[in-house]
């Protein structure tokens, strides 16, 4: 069978389809390999076009070798959706091969219909890049559309992905609203997953919200070029007066056009990545495909971005730009306004791979000169596209001036800023709160106190202080600002709830409860108030009751991971070990990086008898947060009881770097050390123990002073 008999038996493959179309030379060797006609001198050739390191990724694959660290390797450097395509045509011709998948894995996304949390009705997918994801969501709380923001579903359980997007999160919370950025209004945590809320700019009747779309279509005029130019430099002064070095990713995907005909501009992902480079170590590009220039993004080292718009510097060392990088890229795009979308450096790539594509478009943007433009921004262009950055322009503001002076010789025209207008109230009661949920407590209470002063009937401000004072610990305080919002609104059903979370932390149950139930009658779905409820049913021993307060929770949002891990560990109390654990099961599937469900996994584990299983649950947890004192000793408890007694030290010494103080540890350590025959350090540990220990160990504080006593007498 031919390629051709292949693709015309397995059209309506789209993925396969796909492959063949994007990268035919590659598709015709997979089918080779398939076959079993793939010859000595074939091997070679690709080796050589390709590279080993490919070769060997596709044989593996195909051979049933690759392992999941191999087929997760392939698939971040050559692309998932290559992967699939081998996998697919491998099912298709039945191949007798040990091993073969018999489905491939989709990315989990939300379609049309689903609900992010219980508020968000999804709408569409508005975009995807190799990292995030937009869906277009319907709040029914607010009765808005937005663009909500996340990160893909691969990325969930890598905690450097996880910092990458809450850094971006806080770069847009911080450039506040400019009516020349797309604008960002909160940020949500749901489930463990981060979600910027942002300013959907609709398409016209033409399907154009993008610079992008505009030059393939219906490229500006000069007069349109320059106002836009105008904004976007007004834009960016705004973005630089927030604090932000560099955008680093100009391009005009990244500038949007609304149906006002006002730029917009996006995806400041980059400007904040500074600092988080773990998971982005190597090249994230798909060497395979053409080159287009807009959708082409890598990172390497300590140089990413989109190659066709990036400085020279921005390949040496990205951390190290600044405005003059952004005016640099800038250039680029005003080169395609200038000249109906081609871009000034478009080279062949055909016989370019990999690393050699990224080091091709640095050599071009060093040295190619930039061709001649017949357009009264030629002297703009080229000083912007100066390859040293003293060359350039100083600032977006130097440049907009030359842009004001062109617009007022062509036109007359003057582009004008609007007024600035201060936050108001309610804008500043968001951004407190996504303040918040970046772990800023601090900052958020100050956003909050702003708002207050604006409007002190604000029961929103009044709540959302509650909630940040509470996590400071500062829980009278939080109860004072709870009844602030019931006062101003008796049927707030958030602050209800608040409260009642508040007085259980105080051990107050039953206030607790009367507060929970009040809400509860507000909002019978609410998920939140339901598990507070089970909280405080569970601090009075009624495990039964807590746990049907956590099934209605369920019920409600089959996704709580609150609700699930608090379900565990009622179970836990009641001794039903195997049931807690497919609690937390369902928890670590909503939120794979909850250390604390998997410490509390092992230790269902371990009451089972099972340590091994435990401690593979630990070491998880540890993984996820290295400074968990709490995993870090109960691993060392279960190595001590498999008599692993040097690695549950080491671990009981893990806890006291942490935390100098802990006496549980210098317990298990001052066991440990006893039964192995260390008498001297049995005893420092014991009476360590015994100093920093209270009353509550009074059973432990007998057993070392009985243990100091027999190990005085040896």
């Amino acid at each position: 069978m031919d390629s051709s008999d292949f693709s015309n038996r397995h059209e309506e493959d789209e993925d396969i389809r796909a492959f063949r179309e994007d990268d035919p030379d590659v598709y015709e060797f997979v089918l080779k390999v398939l076959d079993g006609t793939c010859d000595k001198p074939t091997l070679q050739t690709f080796k050589d076009d390709y590279g080993k390191e490919f070769l060997n990724g596709i044989l593996k694959i195909i051979l049933g070798k690759a392992s999941s660290k191999d087929i997760e390797a392939f698939r971040e450097k050559y692309s998932e959706e290559i992967y699939n395509a081998i996998i697919k045509m491998m099912q298709k011709r039945n191949a007798a091969i040990e091993g073969i998948p018999e489905s491939v894995p989709k990315r989990e996304k939300f379609r049309k219909g689903d609900f992010i949390g219980q508020k968000y009705e999804v709408f569409g997918v508005l975009g995807e890049g190799a990292f995030g994801i937009v869906y277009l969501v319907y709040s029914h709380e607010t009765k808005e559309t937005y663009a909500l923001k996340t990160f893909q579903e691969e990325y969930l359980e890598d905690v450097s992905t996880r910092e990458r997007f809450k850094k971006e999160a806080q770069v847009w919370i911080d450039i506040e609203r400019h009516p020349y950025l797309v604008r960002a209004y909160f940020v949500e945590e749901i489930s463990g997953r981060l979600y910027i809320a942002m300013e959907h700019i609709a398409p016209d009747n033409e399907g154009l919200n993008t610079l992008e779309g505009y030059l393939r279509r219906r490229p500006p005029d000069l007069a349109q070029t320059l106002r836009w130019a105008i904004q976007f430099c007004h834009g960016m002064e705004h973005a630089y007066s927030k604090g932000i070095k560099a955008h680093r990713d100009i391009k005009p995907a990244n500038i949007m056009i609304g149906q006002d005909k006002a730029v917009k501009i996006s995806d400041f992902g980059l400007a904040g990545i500074i600092g988080t480079p773990k998971s982005f170590s190597g090249i994230k590009i798909n060497p395979l495909r053409a080159i287009s220039g807009e959708a082409y993004q890598t990172m390497a080292g300590s140089a990413f971005g989109t190659p066709p718009y990036m400085p020279p510097e921005q390949f040496e060392n990205a951390a190290g730009c600044d405005e003059r990088s952004d005016i640099y890229s800038f250039g680029i795009v005003l080169y395609q306004m200038a000249s109906g979308g081609k871009l000034p450096f478009l080279p062949d790539m055909s016989e370019k791979k990999g690393a050699d594509v990224f080091r091709y478009w640095y050599m071009l943007h060093c040295k190619a000169s930039v061709p001649k433009l017949k357009s009264p921004l030629s002297p703009i262009i080229f000083r912007c596209l100066e390859k040293k950055p003293i060359n350039r322009y100083f600032s977006f503001k130097e440049l907009r001036r030359d842009f004001e002076t062109l617009l007022k010789k062509q036109t007359g025209e003057v582009v004008k800023l609007p007024g600035k207008m201060e936050l108001e109230a309610w804008e500043l009661v968001n951004k407190g709160t996504s303040l918040r949920r970046l772990g800023k407590p601090q900052e958020a209470i100050a956003c909050y106190n702003k708002a207050l002063e604006i409007n002190p009937k604000c029961a929103e401000a009044w709540n959302n202080k509650g909630v940040a004072l509470g996590s400071l610990g500062k829980e009278q305080e939080a109860i004072a600002c709870y009844d602030k919002a019931i006062e101003i609104n008796p049927r707030d059903a958030d602050a209800w709830n608040n409260k009642g979370d508040a007085l259980r932390s105080l051990g107050k149950y039953q206030e607790a409860i009367a507060c929970c139930d009040n809400a509860i009658e507000i909002n019978p779905r609410d998920a939140d108030a339901w598990n507070n409820k089970g909280i405080a049913l569970g601090g009075l021993g009624k495990y039964q009751d807590e746990i049907a307060c956590y099934d209605k929770a369920i019920e409600i949002n089959h996704r709580e991971a609150v609700a699930w891990y608090n379900k565990g560990n009622a179970l836990g109390k009641l001794g039903k070990e195997q049931e807690a654990i497919a609690c937390y099961n369902n928890v670590l599937e909503i939120n794979p990086i909850d250390a604390d469900a998997w410490n509390n996994k092992g230790n269902a584990f371990r009451k089972l008898g099972k340590e091994q299983e435990a401690i593979a649950c630990y070491d998880r947890a540890i993984e996820i947060d290295p400074r968990d004192a709490k995993t870090w000793y109960n691993k060392g408890n279960a190595l001590g009881r498999l008599g692993k007694e040097q690695e549950a030290i080491a671990c009981h010494n893990n806890v006291l770097e942490i935390n100098p103080r802990d006496a549980d540890a210098w317990y298990g350590k001052a066991l440990v050390e006893d039964k192995i025959g260390r008498g001297e350090d049995a005893v420092f540990s014991y009476k360590r123990f015994i100093e920093l220990a209270s009353a509550q160990y009074a059973e432990q504080i007998e057993y070392a002073r009985k243990r100091l006593r027999e190990l005085g007498e040896r």
